[in-house]
């Protein structure tokens, strides 16, 4: 990805985070803006994924967004942080 691209993807995720979750409460917002992250991921980071360990964090970190939706407690959202976190680190 050049350069270019890569800054404004990182402005529009910055822009996205603060639309999507300035004063509210973790929900639907957090399944909108990790729908977005994955479906760039697989746009932009095809190549990334061709490991079973990242498709089984990349499906844990969908599933955990819809779990958070449906329950909205403090450890699937702990699971889904997790997730989150070592589906990046694992692109890197």
């Amino acid at each position: 990805m050049k350069e270019n691209q890569k800054v404004s993807a990182i402005l529009f995720f910055t822009m996205l985070f603060t639309i999507l979750f300035y004063q509210q409460y973790a929900g639907i917002n957090v399944l909108l803006f990790e729908s977005v992250y994955l479906l760039f991921i697989v746009r932009f980071a095809r190549p990334a994924l061709k490991s079973p360990l990242a498709w089984l964090f990349f499906g844990g970190t969908f599933i955990t967004a819809v779990f958070t939706v449906i329950t909205n407690s403090v450890f699937v959202m702990l699971f889904n942080f997790i997730s989150l976190m070592m589906l990046s680190g694992i692109l890197i």
